[in-house]
């Protein structure tokens, strides 16, 4: 199992901090259009996200996590349905508002640190987050 740490500079939307640290210029490695396959989590996140019907009571912005909240509910949804992710050129642009970016990577810490282990059911949500995301679940299927 791996996961990819997927950069994409589409639309200065959801940007890795990572990046904007330590990179000033670098190219899209997925100008139009990318198909995860194999044994790969890929990171998607809430914005301009288009989602299967049937994938809708599987995905969750998880509360109480912070800056992994979309991130975390999209490795759940490939860890049960495997490869399904498709990144695609952007079709909007935002605008983002000034960010801390030390703040935001401090923030990312706890996906940097977990997520594998998440993946790998060897770490658990908190319990009031899993309760949520069980009855969010109940609610569809």
């Amino acid at each position: 199992m791996k996961v990819l740490k997927f950069f994409t500079n589409q639309s200065n939307g959801h940007d890795d901090p990572v990046y904007h640290l330590g990179l000033e210029r670098y190219e899209n490695i997925c100008s139009d259009f990318y198909l995860m396959l194999g044994d790969v989590y890929s990171p998607i996140n809430s914005q301009n996200t288009f989602i299967s019907r049937d994938v809708i009571p599987h995905y969750m912005v998880l509360p109480f996590v912070g800056r992994m909240d979309d991130i975390w509910g999209g490795y759940l949804v490939q860890k049960e349905f495997g490869s399904c992710v498709v990144y695609n050129k952007a079709t909007v642009y935002q605008e983002r508002n000034p960010q801390d970016l030390i703040k935001n990577l401090e923030n990312e810490i706890t996906g940097y640190r977990n997520t594998l282990n998440l993946l790998k059911n060897d770490y658990k949500l908190e319990e009031q987050v899993q309760k949520i995301y069980n009855k969010y679940r109940e609610y569809f299927l």
